[in-house]
């Protein structure tokens, strides 16, 4: 075996981060020539014993495949061939290594097999704005940090916090462990790595394709709430204040996204309030959360780890400048793409949405809740108490079996504000070779379009 390597990223803090001891990864690191992994061999080194059958028709007759088992003519012989490790391809009658097929969104060679292997222990941050690897201008416009490692893993007690403007791409020629967390998701207004910006002070519409609306403004105190941001699931509409309208809910992307482009969630609408030098009412909206890809050629192991991807919640109105102020739309969650032969848990992958925030009334409403670690879904913030006891809530992010963000509540008589809506829940891509299915993954929102299964691409 070779001797142990370092990679020394400058991260923030600038640690060095030590190649894995194989005894602590639970046994030796496999190497990718080994007829064990499936990878660098022919179709028959991955085959586990060929059975000739009598009763499955006579020669010549179409190469099939059974489950992943080949069955094909060789000679006047009918012989099943279990293509173990490897891909059973009928229309090529053969065992298809799968380290054939193709990653999204970047170029096969940026898997390298003399790259050092990465291993987080500790708290460490990659930031995708002073980018480490490559940085990648696919076609699509979207800029992406590639990282090329052997093997990668985050330790039970590691956190791996990724912050910048270009979403991260970390393309492992081995294999990729997790049993700690890997964290992109927005924090209030700050979108995570490839995420987009919420409603801000001049600009009221959410960043991204899904951006919430902004809310509208009638008479002298009346302002409606900013609209959740969308991405694979909608938005919640801003909530009307008297005869102000909410903005309208960030939409949902089409039925058809693939994560490629490889780009985060939305940002929510800003609410409406005043603006002065020595303060503000209107609400901001939250940021959506970060855009992650990690292509593996060998596997993808959870061993309960965690890749959190949550949108940003939206801030609560404010009572600040003679006036109150609507809440914020919440950020849609982001985008994670995992493609490898196997994805293996148990693991937790959450895009949520972030919470709406509350309307002001006579004081600051609160801001909605951040989808960094939610296990089900983002709370929308509560509004200030009224006089007469009411409050004017915001939705609550997209999360568990819903895909879409509710919307902020409204008050519709004078003179009132509107809160904001929910964020939309991102979306989730597993790739993996057929015919295996994932395993206990753990997806949030779980439901269909934020969490499609998708075989490689050959």
């Amino acid at each position: 075996m070779s001797p142990h390597r370092f990679v020394v990223l400058c991260l923030v803090g600038c640690s060095a981060i030590v190649d894995p001891d194989p005894s602590l990864l639970g046994g030796e690191v496999p190497d990718a020539a080994s007829s064990d992994t499936g990878r660098d061999g022919s179709a028959g080194d991955a085959t586990t014993g060929d059975a000739t059958t009598g009763d499955a028709g006579p020669c010549p007759r179409p190469a099939t495949c059974e489950g992943n088992v080949l069955v094909r003519c060789e000679g006047a012989s009918v012989v099943n061939r279990d293509c173990g490790a490897d891909r059973c391809d009928a229309s090529l009658g053969e065992c298809v290594p799968v380290g054939d097929w193709r990653p999204s969104n970047v170029d096969a060679s940026y898997w390298d097999d003399d790259a050092d292997d990465l291993r987080i222990e500790e708290h460490e941050t990659i930031d995708t704005d002073r980018c480490e690897g490559h940085v990648e201008r696919p076609d699509a416009g979207v800029e992406l940090c590639v990282l090329s490692v052997r093997n990668f893993e985050v330790t039970g007690e590691g956190r791996l916090r990724i912050v910048g403007s270009r979403p991260l791409v970390l393309m492992a020629a081995g294999e990729v462990r997790l049993a700690g967390v890997i964290d992109l998701s927005a924090r209030g207004v700050e979108p995570g790595p490839g995420g987009f910006r919420g409603g801000i002070r001049d600009l009221r519409e959410g960043g991204g394709p899904g951006g919430g609306g902004g809310g509208a403004h009638e008479g002298e105190f009346e302002d409606g709430g900013g609209g959740g941001g969308g991405f694979c699931g909608a938005g919640g509409r801003g909530g009307h204040g008297g005869e102000a309208t909410g903005g309208a809910a960030g939409p949902a992307a089409g039925a058809s996204l693939e994560l490629q482009p490889l780009i985060g969630g939305s940002g929510g609408g800003r609410g409406r309030g005043l603006f002065a030098p020595t303060g503000r009412n209107a609400g901001f909206g939250g940021a959506g959360g970060g855009a992650l890809q990690i292509s593996a050629r060998q596997a993808i192991r959870f061993d309960g780890g965690a890749i959190l991807a949550g949108g940003g919640g939206g801030e609560g109105g404010r009572a600040e400048v003679g006036n109150w102020g609507s809440g914020g739309g919440g950020g849609a969650g982001g985008g994670i793409l995992l493609e490898a032969p196997m994805v293996l848990g148990p693991g937790r992958l959450n895009v949520a949405g972030g919470g709406g925030g509350g309307a002001a009334a006579g004081g600051d409403g609160n801001d909605g809740q951040d989808a960094v670690n939610v296990g089900v879904f983002a709370a929308g913030g509560s509004g200030a108490r009224k006089p007469g006891g009411a409050t004017i809530d915001g939705g609550d992010g997209a999360g568990g079996a819903r895909i879409d963000g509710n919307p902020g509540e409204d008050e519709d008589r004078n003179p009132w504000n509107g809160a904001g809506g929910g964020g939309g829940g991102g979306c989730v891509v597993v790739r993996l070779a057929e015919p295996f299915p994932p395993s206990g993954l753990n997806v949030t929102p779980r439901a269909a379009p934020v969490y499609q299964v998708l075989p490689l691409r050959y």
